[in-house]
């Protein structure tokens, strides 16, 4: 397991939902605000953009965990960047052709060899 590089919401924001429904989260809604109200009936459209993005499950532990406030989603970018990446170096071990990675994740040739070149480093000790 990887330890992401977090800002402290963010890290409370993955405990609360796991690091994947986060990652997720911060991908597709980085930046927004979304307020979690007080009764679970009254939902607003950021929220429901919010369960679309991860789910009823993590968007009501979220909504419970700061109900009655708004909630902006941090942006996270080297954190995201960072899963991106080993998810590129995974498919291209499992024999994924460069041409497809850079349809799949929309990047040029040249950025997919050099995220294929860099070593990601893992920190062991922190990664539990």
């Amino acid at each position: 397991m990887i330890k992401l590089p977090l800002s402290p919401l963010g890290s409370k924001i993955a405990e609360l939902i796991g690091a994947e429904a986060a990652v997720e989260l911060f991908q597709k809604m980085a930046g927004d605000r979304v307020y979690m109200s007080r009764a679970p009936s009254q939902k607003t459209r950021s929220y429901q953009r919010l369960v679309e993005s991860i789910g009823f499950k993590h968007a009501e532990l979220l909504r419970k965990w700061c109900v009655g406030t708004v909630l902006e989603i941090p942006r996270e970018a080297e954190a995201v960047r960072l899963v991106r990446n080993i998810r590129i170096i995974h498919d291209y071990s499992n024999g994924m052709a460069p041409s497809d990675l850079c349809r799949k994740y929309k990047l040029a040739r040249r950025m997919i060899f050099y995220i294929l070149k860099s070593p990601i480093e893992i920190d062991m000790e922190r990664s539990k």
